[in-house]
Order: C-alpha cells, then sequence, then structure tokens
C-alpha cells in the first residue's frame, strides 16, 4: 500500500526534475513548475512533505529573488526593489538555472580534466579539450 501512495502522489516528480535539467527553459517557467508541484499531492504525508519544502524554499533568500526576477520577466510585475541589479542585468537571467545540476555537471568535467594522470597536458591542449567537452555537453543537453 506504501508503494502504491508513493507512486501516485509521488510518481510525477522524475518527469519535473528532467523538465529542471533540460537546457534552454525560460526561468520563470522553472518556478512555476516547481511551486506546481504541491497541487499534485494528496493526503497528509504529501502535504507535510510539501510544507517542508515551501518551509526551505521561503528561506532560500536566493530563490526568492529569482523568483521576484521571474515575475518582472513573465511581465506580472514591473519593479524590482534589489540594489544589487540593474534593469540590463534582469533581462540575463531569462534562462538562467534553477537547480544545480549544470553546477555539479560542471565540477564532474574540471575533475576529469585536471585529474592526476594529466600532467603532460600543455595549456593549449588544455583549452581545445576544455571547449570541446563544453560544447559536446550543451549539444547532447539541447536536443
Amino acid at each position: 500500500g506504501k508503494l502504491a501512495y508513493i507512486r501516485s502522489n509521488f510518481g510525477f516528480l522524475p518527469h519535473i526534475n528532467t523538465s529542471l535539467e533540460q537546457c534552454g527553459c525560460p526561468m520563470s517557467n522553472q518556478i512555476e513548475l516547481m511551486k506546481s508541484a504541491a497541487s499534485h499531492v494528496e493526503g497528509e504525508m504529501g502535504k507535510l512533505i510539501f510544507k517542508k519544502m515551501e518551509k526551505v524554499l521561503d528561506k532560500n533568500s536566493g530563490f526568492q529573488t529569482l523568483c521576484k526576477i521571474a515575475d518582472v520577466l513573465s511581465g506580472r510585475k514591473y519593479s524590482f526593489d534589489k540594489e544589487d541589479l540593474e534593469t540590463g542585468d534582469i533581462f540575463c537571467f531569462k534562462y538562467a538555472p534553477v537547480s544545480s545540476v549544470d553546477v555539479e555537471r560542471s565540477f564532474s568535467m574540471y575533475k576529469s580534466l585536471l585529474a592526476d594522470n594529466r600532467q603532460s597536458f600543455k595549456f593549449k591542449n588544455l583549452h581545445k579539450a576544455f571547449v570541446t567537452y563544453c560544447k559536446s555537453e550543451l549539444s547532447d543537453r539541447c536536443k
């Protein structure tokens, strides 16, 4: 019974994770996807889990800033009170990733390129390998 409950109430989460990892998805769509996840869950346990998620996201000031930027970019609001950002900087966030998957992938890439057995890599060749690796990763994810 517990497995059936988990499947019926949380079976949509892998799809949401996959959607958040996709390349070229506007940040406002990603945030709406995260916020809409709570509406899919039924039952006491599901409500408790998503209440916890909302608490964690409410405490995350960076996520709150991204939500405000997404509101400006989607046209729901036309003012932004953050002093650190200028109007010209806000549009750069249109396709900003909400999850840290890209960061983790880049660390894995750096680890493989800068491994101990790569001592004879010259900087010129390291640069070429790095560019090739980045372009192949980007083309694989954006298909």
